[in-house]
C-alpha cells in the first residue's frame, strides 16, 4: 500500500470511528415530551412511535399528558426543567400559557423541539418545529368540497366541527377555510366545538342538523380530524339521512376507521398525515439536536387528500 493509500485510510478510519462515536453520543440521554390528552387514537399512536423510536437509540424517554389543562403542561413544563432533561419535546395545549415555561427552559439552557403546535413570533424559545403545516393540511380537501358540495345546490350550506378553538392549528384551519370558501358559493353556516373530545363532536353534529332543518338543511360538514367525522355520520344516520349522498361529510386527520369510511361512500374525503410517519420525522429531528447538528427552523410534514379513487394507497398510513 503507498503512502497515500495509508494516510487516505487513516483519515477514513477516523470519520468512521468519530461516526460511530457520534451515533453513541444520544445512549443515556433524558428527553420528555409534553402533549394534551393521549385519548385520540392519532395521538396515542403518534407518542407510542416516538417513545419506541427514542427508545431504540437507548434514550429514557418519559411521556407526561394533560387532559386537555393548560397549567397542568406548563406544571409538566417547569418540572421537566427542574429534573435537568437533556431535551423537551412539546406539543403545546395552549402556545401563550406555555410562554414562561419555555423561557425558563431558554434560560436553563435546555432545548425544546415543537411537535404539531406552531409556535410564529417566539422563534427564540425553540430549537425547531417539526409537523403539519396546519393550514395546508386544513385546506387540503377544499377543491374536493367545493367540487362535491357544488352539486348539491347553489348555495351549499357547510357545518365545520373544530378542535380547541384557542389552538394554533385550529385558528390556521380556520382562517384558511373561510378565505379559500369565500371565493366559492359554498358558505360556512357554523362552526362549533370546544375541545378534541370526540363525544362533543357527535352532540355538536346532531344539535346542527336540527337548528338547520328548516332552512333546508345542511349539505355538508368539516371536521378537523376522523373521529369527528365519525361522530357526525352517526348523527347523520340518526336523523334519518344517508352521509355521501344526502350530508357530504369531509375530514382533515385520517384513522382507520376514517379509511373504511371513505370506502364506503359514508366520508366523501380525508387527509393522510398518517401518525406514524410524521413521529418518524420528529423523532429523526431529536435525534439530530442531541448530537448537536444543525436543524431547520421549521419542517413541515407531507399532507394528501384520499378519496374513494386513491384511498387504498393510504390505507396503510392511516391505520393504526
Amino acid at each position: 500500500m503507498s503512502k497515500f493509500s495509508k494516510i487516505a485510510a487513516f483519515a477514513a478510519a477516523l470519520v468512521l470511528a468519530a461516526g460511530a462515536a457520534q451515533a453513541q453520543s444520544v445512549k443515556g440521554k433524558r428527553v420528555v415530551l409534553l402533549t394534551g390528552p393521549t385519548t385520540t387514537p392519532w395521538v396515542a399512536a403518534y407518542f407510542k412511535q416516538f417513545i419506541a423510536n427514542l427508545a431504540a437509540e437507548g434514550i429514557d424517554a418519559k411521556l407526561l399528558s394533560s387532559p386537555g389543562d393548560v397549567a397542568v403542561q406548563a406544571q409538566h413544563l417547569d418540572d421537566a426543567v427542574a429534573q435537568r432533561n437533556d431535551l423537551i419535546v412539546l406539543n403545546a395545549i395552549n402556545e401563550v400559557a406555555v410562554v414562561p415555561a419555555l423561557e425558563r427552559a431558554k434560560a436553563a439552557k435546555i432545548p425544546v423541539v415543537l411537535v404539531q403546535q406552531e409556535m410564529p413570533g417566539r422563534e427564540d424559545l425553540f430549537v425547531t418545529y417539526v409537523g403539519d403545516n396546519s393550514r395546508a393540511r386544513g385546506v387540503a380537501p377544499v377543491e374536493t368540497m367545493v367540487k362535491a358540495l357544488g352539486a348539491k345546490g347553489a348555495q351549499p350550506k357547510l357545518a365545520v366541527i373544530q378542535g380547541a378553538p384557542g389552538q394554533f392549528q385550529v385558528i390556521e384551519i380556520n382562517k384558511g377555510l373561510k378565505e379559500l370558501l369565500s371565493k366559492t358559493s359554498v358558505q360556512i353556516a357554523a362552526t362549533e366545538g370546544t375541545s378534541w373530545r370526540i363525544d362533543e363532536a357527535g352532540a355538536n353534529a346532531r344539535r346542527l342538523l336540527v337548528r338547520f332543518q328548516p332552512q333546508g338543511g345542511l349539505q355538508g360538514f368539516y371536521t378537523m380530524m376522523d373521529p369527528f367525522a365519525t361522530q357526525v355520520i352517526q348523527a347523520i344516520e340518526a336523523g334519518g339521512q344517508k352521509p355521501g349522498q344526502d350530508v357530504l361529510v369531509f375530514s382533515s386527520s385520517c384513522t382507520k376507521d376514517g379509511i373504511q369510511a371513505v370506502r364506503d361512500g359514508k366520508l366523501f374525503a380525508t387527509v393522510d398525515n398518517g401518525p406514524i410517519k410524521i413521529a418518524e420525522a420528529a423523532s429523526k429531528v431529536v435525534l439530530q439536536v442531541l448530537r448537536g447538528e444543525r436543524t431547520a427552523k421549521t419542517i413541515y410534514t407531507p399532507s394528501q387528500v384520499v378519496t374513494k379513487e386513491n384511498v387504498e394507497q393510504h390505507a396503510a398510513s392511516c391505520t393504526f
